[in-house]
């Protein structure tokens, strides 16, 4: 169906061309690799359905009751799998549920299209329309039906009673400009928190992703608790953007354009007044410290594993500190994470990776649009942000509907950056193009129980005047009012909040650390961290602030990870000994990021340790192991009410062949330390390697299905004392050692589901931890 001319013009196009043999390429590298994506899989079981008629009908004969929901999203292919497997009959046993005003997802092959194929192809089928809703109230209800019922293609357009209490008008507000828009809805969202409103339910919706951040930025400054929610790219995170610049500037030391840019960043600490009065560069060289750590930096990025310089830069230069003195900054770490995430794949795959790579890495996501997703789910307690797409399926009291102006929610530009030649053209010929937009306000404004709160700026950012969107004009008159938004725009000049009440723990942030901590639950290392000092466990354990490993945590988890592979592999083959035992390490370490001076000390170590280690433990070793037994999750009762689940990670379990007794050993990287030290019964101890095998016992007895009992802890020393010999030692754990813990462990939860550790300090000196607590008092 494609007209000649459109067609000559399409196999003319460079960019088709372009596509074309990309497509080629990848399909090829699917071949290769024997690789499906998602969108094969439903073809391929189409097309498996059609050519093999025993492969349908086993299908046919399993599955022969059939229920569909939320339909109105599904796509052609996906209707054809449908079609197929309710072929058996004229009337098959199927239950299609969906509604066809909700037709929202059109860029992923669903349309209205689809929706009405099902009435096409079972015309015998009995339609049931849903006369009540049990969300909203009526009067949402009824400006959702007056602005829907200008679309054309609907099956049906039943109005809708309510079964909800209340009454009112949807809020429409014309700002000047964008900054009064923002302004306005983080006052009202203020004054919803202030009338016990809680902020989860509240919700902003946004036609784009890039809406998002000027009014995330001014909650941020009202100190509203808020989550944007959507799969946004990261590099265009305002706090993502900042690191970028200072790893420019460090990247291209010397160059005064970079400079300059970095020097206005607000973590650093400096007035770009000094650099605006200063011309001459020795000037600056001699005169700023930040010109030095700017050098030292760049010296540093020559002389370290990317990961390490990068977690040194984000501590030293305050931008960590800053991201940790916000409202938001569970969300902004969040991110953080999926840069360093990033950022140890890219060492993973090339050791030799530096400074300059990762620059040219970030030019090369941003010069393609390629961008680096963020899939952050937000928590209770806290506003949400998010596109009208996301919102479906949601629900919220009050909904802010942003950026409702002529061209943006509906009437939108469409911009074809070139045509492809199999676009099923006639599902993109309905007779309003704005229909597939109607849909999605509709939906938007479907979201709200209570009331919705409709806004636009009047002029662009550009200064452009802008007109409110048709939709606003299509809801019935009656059914909503202008409000005044003078009352909530009077304090605009004050765009930064005093911090002076950051001190105290607000119900936002109980409810955060609450949801955090349950979901995470304890580990013996989490509760060890706890007991030294509260803070180290609040941003190690609950927060997960990015960490780098240093040399000797390398050094063990390659010892470890050898010792697990060792011992699986015995199993299968006893003959392996100390070469298997030395080549696993090495090949653990070479997985890590390490200068090569580093990797040849520790290789050496390595080399010289676990031979020795071996041969001194050959013949008395026990090979019946489980190892690496992860728990991950035993709900343990603090009080009458409230459960917290338990996990940890046995490094290794001997059993004993003749009974269901076992041992549980842990393994430990360092020289040995006596019995006492490990029992925390010396001057310098603190017994939390003995508290972490008493853990893994509560652990073990609370298992559902017990494989063996517990009856010793051994705590395996994996390095030589100072005459080269090695120790391990055991001990029985006993019940009321249990009972102990127990006793910690409710404690503990008690006290960080409550906040009852917010004023408490660790006694250590310059603990770092309790220091980046004292930002949240001091900014």
């Amino acid at each position: 169906n494609i007209d000649p001319a459109q067609l000559k013009k399409i196999a003319n196009s460079p960019k088709i061309a372009e596509l074309a043999w990309i497509y080629q390429k990848y399909a090829q590298g699917l071949v290769q690799k024997k690789k499906y994506d998602f969108e094969d899989m439903i073809l391929e079981t189409v097309s498996a359905l059609r050519l093999n008629k025993n492969f349908l009908l086993d299908l046919q004969e399993k599955h022969q009751y059939i229920l569909v929901d939320e339909h109105q999203d599904t796509n052609g292919a996906q209707n054809k799998i449908l079609e197929l497997l309710a072929g058996y009959d004229p009337n098959p046993n199927l239950f299609v549920v969906g509604d066809e005003k909700q037709a929202i997802f059109r860029f992923q092959g669903a349309s209205l299209e689809n929706f009405l194929y099902f009435k096409r192809k079972f015309p015998q089928a009995k339609i049931i329309n849903l006369k009540h809703n049990y969300r909203s109230r009526q009067h949402i209800l009824d400006a959702s039906h007056s602005l829907i019922e200008k679309n054309t293609a609907v099956l049906a357009l039943t109005k809708l009673k309510s079964q909800t209490a209340g009454s009112g008008k949807i809020k429409i507000v014309s700002l000047g400009q964008p900054e009064d828009e923002y302004m306005f809805v983080s006052e009202k969202i203020k004054e919803f928190i202030k009338q016990k409103t809680l902020p989860g339910e509240i919700a902003v919706l946004y036609r784009e992703n890039k809406d998002a951040p000027p009014l995330a930025d001014f909650l941020s400054r009202r100190n509203i608790p808020h989550a944007v929610e959507s799969n946004e790219n990261i590099l265009d995170d305002i706090e993502i953007k900042k690191i970028n610049v200072l790893l420019e500037a460090i990247a291209n030391f010397g160059n005064d354009e970079n400079l300059i840019k970095a020097l206005h960043l607000d973590f650093l600490g400096v007035d770009p007044m000094t650099f605006y009065k200063t011309t001459a560069r020795n000037a600056l060289s001699s005169n700023l410290d930040i010109i030095k750590k700017l050098a030292g930096w760049k010296k540093l990025s020559y002389n370290s594993v990317f990961p390490n310089f990068f977690e040194t830069v984000v501590n030293e230069s305050g931008f960590l500190k800053n991201i940790l003195a916000q409202p938001s900054y569970y969300y902004k770490l969040d991110k953080l994470k999926i840069l360093f995430g990033e950022i140890k794949n890219l060492v993973t795959a090339d050791p030799d990776y530096g400074l300059s790579d990762y620059i040219k890495h970030i030019s090369l996501l941003k010069e393609h649009n390629l961008p680096l997703r963020s899939k952050i789910t937000s928590p209770t307690g806290v506003v949400r942000l998010m596109t009208a797409h996301k919102a479906k399926g949601l629900e919220f009291d009050y909904v802010f509907i942003t950026g409702a102006y002529n061209g943006h929610w509906g009437n939108k530009r469409n911009i074809r950056h070139f045509e492809l030649p199999l676009v099923n053209i006639t599902a993109e010929n309905i007779a309003d193009k704005n229909e597939d937009e109607r849909r999605l306000f509709y939906m938007a404004l479907t979201r709200a129980r209570k009331n919705i709160f409709i806004t636009y700026a009047a002029l662009s950012p550009e200064a452009r005047e802008q007109v409110p969107s048709q939709f606003i004009n299509e809801i019935r008159p009656d059914l909503k009012e202008e409000i005044d938004p003078s009352p909530y725009l009077a304090n605009q000049g004050q765009t930064l909040v005093s911090r002076s009440d950051l001190g105290r723990p607000k119900t936002n942030e109980k409810n955060l650390v609450k949801e955090i901590f349950l979901k995470h639950g304890l580990s013996p290392t989490a509760l060890n961290n706890y007991l030294t000092c509260p803070w180290r466990f609040f941003y190690i354990n609950l927060l997960r602030i990015p960490k780098t490993q240093n040399r000797h945590q390398i050094y063990g988890t390659a010892k470890h990870n050898a010792l697990q592979i060792f011992f699986d592999a015995k199993k299968e083959n006893n003959k392996l000994g100390s070469k298997f035992l030395i080549d696993n390490f090495i090949a653990q370490l070479k997985k890590n990021a390490l200068t090569p001076d580093d990797y040849q000390v520790l290789r050496h170590r390595g080399c010289k340790s676990m031979p020795a280690y071996y041969n001194f433990y050959k013949n008395s070793w026990n090979y019946k192991t489980i190892n690496e037994l992860k728990i991950s999750g035993v709900d343990f009762f603090i009080n009458k009410k409230q459960t917290v689940r338990l996990t940890g990670k046995l490094d290794k379990v001997e059993l004993d062949p003749k009974s269901r007794s076992a041992a549980v050993v842990d393994y430990k990287t360092k020289t040995p330390e006596s019995r006492n030290w490990i029992l925390g019964q010396t001057k310098n101890s603190n017994g939390d390697y003995f508290r972490q095998l008493v853990f893994y016992k509560l652990l073990t007895d609370s298992l559902v299905s017990k494989k063996f009992e517990m009856d010793f802890g051994v705590i395996d020393f994996t390095e030589p004392d100072t005459q080269g010999r090695f120790r391990k030692e055991t001990f029985q754990i006993s019940g009321t050692d249990v009972a102990l813990l127990k006793g910690t462990i409710a404690r503990a939860s008690d006290e960080i589901i409550n906040l009852k550790f917010w004023d408490s300090r660790c006694s250590q000196k310059d603990c770092e931890f309790c220091a980046w607590r004292e930002l949240m008092v001091k900014k």
